[in-house]
């Protein structure tokens, strides 16, 4: 439990990210989310050093 915790804590600010994009029309809302992630990188709302651990 507490593993899974820490887990979405460190997510919060890409999720943030992911929103932003969503929102600006960059990033599909829905799909699977490694799709979701590339196509945020392709669109630069998120950097590949911030979304590399994941």
């Amino acid at each position: 439990m507490d593993r899974a915790f820490v887990a979405m804590y460190g997510v919060r600010d890409l999720e943030k990210k992911l929103l932003a994009g969503v929102k600006a029309g960059k990033v599909a809302r829905k799909g699977l989310l490694a799709d979701r992630l590339a196509q945020a990188l392709k669109e630069n709302v998120l950097s590949k050093k911030k979304s590399i651990k994941f």
